[in-house]
């Protein structure tokens, strides 16, 4: 139980779950719930833990609803694991306002380590998660990263978490572009697990160019398979470029919320922005290194256009080439027909004369 007099979550674990587990440890931190990990006495194997943040800005401005979709999230996840093991029903816990439950070990994919390979399931899974939160509980503008997409290696179910960051809609699917931008954030996440370097990934999200987006898009995706992830990846080009811009300016702001702590260090923040105002240009290339990737873009470019070049040539010489058949074979035609009419008049001269007598 020492490890909890260091933690920052002791004060919203239910009394029943602190006395039946051990070596409590903090996985990650959402908008308004936080995910332990520890060991169970009693089976002596690793739990995860799921807490209700109660000093969230969520629980605090409206505890009703903070508590309403914790429960829901608890309950969508039952239906989604199709696994009775993997939910601890007996170690759900509600003490006065605090609310927590047990499930087997699960993690953001933003943890490297816990990266699970099977994309073609994450595609799947994370898509009937979007359309079920825009569908039933009409909720739109969903942040979807790697950091609130969760992978149970038991049951091997992802899962989309963090509800609290959609916006609630007045109909369904009562905004199409809400939906592009988390299909388009998804295929973020995809192109993150499956190895792309996060370089790479800043220059993609914020590439206006459509060509050199279309062919850094290629260059990503073209090892990735199955062909079905890398289907949909390939797709994502046709996605309004505002939306995209969209969700990178969507990523960076749940970042930055992440990343604040006290108004000290908030306020040095801002001063460091007001300070760096005249080197934007120096920290877009730190963000957008696109200036190799574009000689290279140029490049590639200028080899497609002598490919088409050339082709075009031999094209133009093969056709070029036929007409010169054709040309030549007319002549052979005329030649033949003098030929048999030279024939035929020598015929002609050869042939007896007939006297008038004849007839």
């Amino acid at each position: 139980m020492d490890s909890l007099s260091e933690n920052t979550f002791e004060h919203l674990l239910p009394p029943k779950l602190k006395a039946s587990h051990k070596d409590f440890k903090l996985v990650s931190e959402a908008s308004y719930f936080k995910i332990i990990e520890a060991i169970s006495l009693e089976e002596d194997c690793k739990h995860t833990i799921r807490l209700l943040d109660t000093e969230s800005k969520l629980a605090k401005e409206n505890y009703s609803k903070a508590s309403t979709l914790f429960i829901q999230e608890a309950l969508r996840l039952c239906l989604r694991v199709g696994n009775a093991d993997a939910i601890s029903v007996e170690n759900f816990e509600m003490h006065k306002k605090l609310l927590a439950f047990v499930t087997k070990p699960y993690y953001p994919l933003e943890l490297k380590e816990q990266r699970a390979p099977d994309t073609e399931k994450l595609l799947k899974e994370a898509l009937l998660d979007i359309s079920y939160l825009n569908e039933k509980l009409k909720l739109q503008d969903l942040n979807i990263a790697s950091s609130n997409i969760y992978w149970m290696e038991y049951s091997n179910t992802f899962f989309i978490g963090d509800w609290s960051t959609g916006v609630e809609a007045s109909e369904r699917y009562a905004n199409l572009q809400s939906l592009s931008r988390e299909v388009y954030a998804l295929g973020i996440v995809l192109l993150e697990v499956s190895g792309v370097r996060q370089q790479d990934l800043e220059t993609l999200k914020t590439m206006g160019e459509e060509s050199l987006y279309q062919y850094l898009l290629n260059s990503l995706v073209k090892d990735i398979k199955p062909n079905s992830v890398k289907k949909f990846l390939q797709n994502l080009s046709k996605i309004n470029p505002s939306i995209r811009m969209a969700v990178a300016n969507q990523r960076n702001e749940a970042e930055k919320e992440e990343t604040e702590g006290s108004e000290e260090e908030s306020g040095k923040e801002l001063e460091g922005e007001e300070e760096t105002k005249g080197t934007v240009e120096e920290e877009r290339k730190a963000v957008r290194p696109e200036k190799d990737f574009i000689e290279h873009a140029e490049d590639f470019e200028d080899e497609e256009e002598e490919k088409e070049e050339g082709g075009q040539k031999e094209q133009q010489a093969m056709s070029a080439g036929e007409k010169k058949t054709k040309k030549k074979k007319k002549p052979k035609k005329k030649k033949e027909k003098k030929a048999q009419e030279t024939t035929q008049g020598q015929k002609a001269e050869n042939a007896p004369v007939l006297s008038k007598s004849y007839y």
